[in-house]
């Protein structure tokens, strides 16, 4: 479990970050926002299970004025979940849902109804997420799940493999790019077991298409910006996606899926804990500026990057969510930024 792997971590051989990421995460895994933003919400155009939507073909539908969308079929594509409550302007038809798959995209007032909940390494273009495509089409809520979950991981590969270039270009040491190396392809493991486990659930060959790169990668060589995307991607989203995992093993009736989670969680933790060491290792190269950086983005709230799955596990309420950030936040959170500023 997190807990006891914590420990382990704790008594290796990892420097600052680690330390912080041992000491803190071994606290374990144990507020929403009601006032309406506004913001742009979407439906989609496309059937995200179809060949068409992944590879980005358009559709000749047009988008309907804004007075005969029906706000129950409009969601805000970076949020887990969304009341739309009002329309202020027409639609307009662009890539949304962290794919190429086409949508009509309103500007609105809502309510962010499940805010804070990160899970895994997210692949950032510019402030969207992006994840490759279903192929395969299924109504079995658990079986779908476990498909989600596989897109989260799949696109983690693409994250890490960025990260190592990155770090490269930063002068790196070799041990510290052979634990990102490493990390990657235990996200291909996970992504593999989501898979294996959405199958076994009665998804039809469960595959992933290709991935929506929409842009060139850029490689970048200035510590700050790598500094703030380890923080944003790793420190925060692989720290909440090791307890939501943890979490859900708890709540898993299923001795396979169990398995699976356990091995997620644990590696999740792992990758947490080496996200802290990036951002310890960056702030020793970079100085003050990279540990000011640091610091304002580990103050930034948690944001919402698709975990509504829990791979299939029982249903969580919101409030039990809601706990269990608020102490990552008081536990694992702020005593980091006490400990990175020190380092």
């Amino acid at each position: 479990m997190l807990f006891s792997n914590q420990r382990r971590l704790h008594n290796s051989r990892f420097r600052t970050g680690a330390a912080i990421a041992a000491t803190l995460l071994a606290s374990g895994c144990g507020g929403n926002d009601e006032e309406a933003v506004r913001t742009q919400a979407c439906y989609p155009l496309d059937d995200p299970g179809t060949e068409t939507s992944a590879t980005g073909s358009g559709s000749d539908e047009e988008c309907r004025p804004a007075d005969e969308v029906d706000l129950a079929d409009l969601s805000v594509e970076s949020w887990c979940r969304s009341d739309v409550q009002s329309i202020h302007g027409e639609g307009t038809k662009r890539p949304a849902f962290q794919t190429v798959q086409l949508a009509c995209c309103y500007p609105v007032s809502a309510v962010n109804t499940d805010p804070n909940c990160v899970v895994g390494r997210p692949f950032f273009e510019g402030d969207s997420t992006r994840v490759a495509p279903l192929l395969t089409r299924v109504d079995r809520p658990h079986a779908r799940a476990w498909l989600e979950a596989a897109q989260a991981e799949h696109a983690s590969v693409a994250a890490f493999a960025r990260l190592t270039l990155e770090l490269m270009a930063l002068g790196a040491p070799l041990p510290l790019l052979a634990k990102v190396q490493q990390a990657a392809e235990q996200e291909v493991r996970h992504t593999q077991l989501c898979l294996q486990r959405a199958a076994q659930l009665g998804a039809p060959a469960p595959s992933l298409g290709r991935f929506p790169f929409s842009e060139p990668i850029v490689v970048s060589a200035d510590p700050v910006a790598v500094a703030v995307a380890c923080v944003r991607e790793g420190c925060l989203g692989e720290t909440v996606g090791a307890c939501l995992a943890e979490l859900a093993v708890t709540r898993c009736s299923d001795e396979r899926a169990a398995a699976a989670l356990e091995e997620v969680a644990q590696d999740e933790a792992r990758h947490a804990a080496l996200s802290w060491e990036i951002a310890a290792w960056l702030i020793q190269m970079g100085g003050d500026e990279v540990r000011a950086a640091v610091a304002t983005e580990l103050q930034q709230p948690l944001e919402v990057h698709n975990p509504r799955h829990l791979w299939g596990a029982d249903a969580v309420d919101p409030q039990t969510l809601t706990d269990m950030l608020t102490h990552i936040h008081q536990s694992v959170l702020e005593p980091a930024a006490r400990l990175l500023a020190a380092a």
